[in-house]
């Protein structure tokens, strides 16, 4: 996960400064391998805010190859409800 997700990464520009982040799909994928409370809900709030822009082929591949398809189908759902 952790070279797909560098090899995946994107430039983003803050406050004038150039920076090389995480993909949103990576990031909602590595906080649901975490596992805790406040990441599940912290991969739920990208997954929400990145809706319609995600490639969601990709991130059930990534989820699914780090053992977490249920997560993410779960976190999904509960997206969803909101």
């Amino acid at each position: 996960m952790d070279r797909n997700a560098f090899v995946r990464r994107v430039r983003f520009k803050f406050k004038g400064v150039a920076m090389m982040i995480e993909t949103p799909e990576d990031l909602i994928a590595a906080k649901l391998h975490l596992g805790s409370e406040r990441d599940r809900l912290d991969a739920e709030g990208v997954f929400i805010s990145k809706k319609g822009a995600l490639d969601l082929q990709y991130l059930s591949a990534i989820c699914r190859s780090c053992g977490v398809s249920n997560e993410l189908a779960s976190m999904m759902r509960m997206a969803r409800k909101r």
